[in-house]
This record gives C-alpha cells, structure tokens and sequence, in this order.
C-alpha cells in the first residue's frame, strides 16, 4: 500500500496501460491508430475553451513510446496497483479498507488496521494480476505501453489524462486522486 506522507494536493495522475493493435513505427501509425483523420483533440471540460492539434497529443504519446520498450507483464502489473481501476472499478477491491476506523491508540487497534491494510494489500495484489491477465489474454498479439499524465503538469496534461485520448484503442485506466 502507497502512503503519502508530507503535502497533498488536490492534483490527481492517472496511469494507462493502451494495447497498440501492432507496435507502431512512426507517429503517423499513431495518429491513425488513435485519432485517425481528426485534426484537433479538445479540452474534456465544456467550460474551458482549450483545443490542441492532434499532431501536438500524437507528438506526446510518440515521443512517451519511444522512450520505452514494449511492456511486459510486471511492468503492466505494477503501472495498476494502488489506484481506482477503469473499466474494471466494478470489480470487488480494497476501496472499504480505507473507511474503517481503527482505535490507533491502542496495541490491539494498530495491530488490527496494520492486519486489516495488509489483507488489503495482498486482496489488491490478487486483484491487479487477474486484471492484467485478462487484459493480455483479450488482446493477446497486441502491444502493451503505459502512460501516465497528471493534471499538475497544466491543463494539457489535464486534458490528456481526462479527456479520453485513447478511446479507440483498448486500455486500462488507473487513477491515482
């Protein structure tokens, strides 16, 4: 389990992992790929009046790719822990962990939340290892890259990790807020 200590802010990041049909070669394969022959990606929110050109998002992504080798399962494994899983957030998890109380002024109250968040940990391990096993297995012969955008970079970042950028291809989405 990941514990935050120092400063939080209300900033959130999200990671995901995107099955590429075949490993791309060049950017245009990924502009064909994710936005095929769209010329511009707009902000998510339809009170920001914030466009990009596509060239710019593909220019991103292609750059995130060529800085990384296709992935392999325990790189996908752990770019999914620790966060709210999408479009698997339906599946049983640990997000209750969170809300019980523990009596932490006591021996027997951290001994109970220090058992309580580790079966947590061990329940989300299990749980991260089938999704990625499902996830490889449906899109067996694709390729696997993860990405990570957060909205603390600006509002492009913002947009990138909000704004569904990879609707057309087939990925998991774990947020981190």
């Amino acid at each position: 389990m990941k514990i935050r200590q120092g400063f939080v802010s209300n900033s959130s990041s999200s990671s995901f992992v995107v099955a590429f049909p075949k490993k791309p070669t060049n950017s245009e394969e990924v502009q064909q790929m994710i936005f095929e022959e769209r010329k511009e990606f707009q902000s998510p929110w339809d009170w920001v009046d914030e466009y990009w050109s596509t060239e710019k998002v593909v220019g991103t992504i292609w750059k995130m790719i060529e800085e990384q080798k296709p992935n392999d399962k325990k790189t996908l494994l752990s770019s999914i822990q620790d966060g709210w899983f999408q479009p698997y957030d339906d599946l049983p998890g640990c997000a209750e962990y969170e809300y019980k109380d523990f009596d932490y002024k006591t021996d027997e109250g951290r001994a109970a939340a220090n058992s309580y968040f580790n079966a947590c940990d061990k329940e989300s391990k299990k749980r991260s290892q089938a999704i990625i096993n499902k996830f490889m297995k449906d899109n067996e012969g694709s390729t696997f890259y993860v990405f990570e955008f957060s909205d603390n970079d600006g509002s492009y970042f913002s947009a990138l990790e909000h704004g569904n950028v990879f609707r057309k291809l087939k990925h998991i989405r774990t947020s981190y807020h």
